[in-house]
């Protein structure tokens, strides 16, 4: 059993360590980083011709998120009441420290509260030949979470002290921000087009984590707040809920893309039902 004076030498160590991991940059950072982005992407594409804005395809967007996408994921419409809570693909963490060597198995994943997403910024910018469109899109949930549940396996302290642990845990994620750039062009003077670049970004204010210990004791509680346990789940699920994120997106675009003279819900409720 651990005595006292090396647990307490094992706190102060690695408590920088975590104050480090959890700390997050604020979001005026994250905005002002993704707009040097875009100013880039902006400046490399002076070769389509000159590049100007284009309000009326802001507003439609702005129409078609505010009107209809975020209206409908809020009241739960179906097919669209998949996204809140949005199901995630379970994952497993290794953990390897030099005192600490560990796998985390988490599974039941769900991020809830998206339906109160919110559209902060759009910006769309084309050529004056038609031919390059170029989009910014940010968006806001002001808090979600994560909830799912967590088992600690073959978890070593100082390479030799066993511990176990498992049950709930619940991630409060606030201030979140989805910022999506990508453009299209038509290609070899095609009535066609093609989708050139897609990039989204995701970060957050503040994360909040709450372990529930079914079995256990404190040496597990302290394993999953001093080694920031949490951090290494959210990091690991963070390219997760980029990639359903996205196959979401791109779905939206190509349907405004495609079908917008007719109306774009036909086309998301295809997407949403396959």
């Amino acid at each position: 059993m651990m005595n006292s004076q090396v647990m307490w030498i094992l706190v102060y160590c690695v408590t920088f360590h975590a104050i480090f991991v959890q700390a997050t940059i604020p979001t005026k950072q994250i905005l002002d980083k993704e707009s040097a982005k875009w100013q880039e992407i902006l400046l490399n594409s002076q070769t389509n011709g000159d590049i100007i804005k284009d309000p009326l395809m802001e507003r439609m967007i702005v129409q078609i998120m505010n009107g209809t996408v975020i209206p409908k994921i809020r009241k739960k419409i179906p097919p669209y009441n998949a996204a809140d809570p949005l199901w995630l693909l379970p994952v497993e963490v290794e953990v390897k420290k030099k005192r600490l060597k560990a796998k985390v198995e988490v599974c039941d994943l769900y991020i809830h509260n998206l339906k109160n997403i919110q559209l902060l910024h759009v910006d769309v910018r084309r050529s004056t030949h038609l031919d390059f469109y170029a989009f910014h899109v940010i968006l806001h949930v002001p808090i979600t979470w994560i909830s799912g549940f967590y088992k600690l396996v073959n978890v070593k302290v100082l390479s030799f002290i066993p511990t176990k642990g498992q049950g709930d845990f619940n991630v409060d994620i606030k201030h979140i921000n989805f910022a999506l750039i990508y453009t299209f062009s038509k290609k070899d003077n095609s009535s066609s087009v093609e989708i050139d670049k897609f990039e989204i970004g995701i970060n957050w204010h503040k994360l909040a984590f709450k372990f529930d210990n079914l079995a256990g004791g404190t040496m597990t509680d302290w394993i999953l707040n001093q080694f920031g346990i949490g951090n290494l789940i959210i990091d690991a699920q963070k390219n997760m809920i980029i990639d359903e994120l996205e196959g979401i997106f791109r779905a939206l675009y190509n349907c405004i893309l495609t079908h917008s003279g007719r109306g774009i819900e036909p086309c998301m409720d295809k997407f949403w039902i396959s």
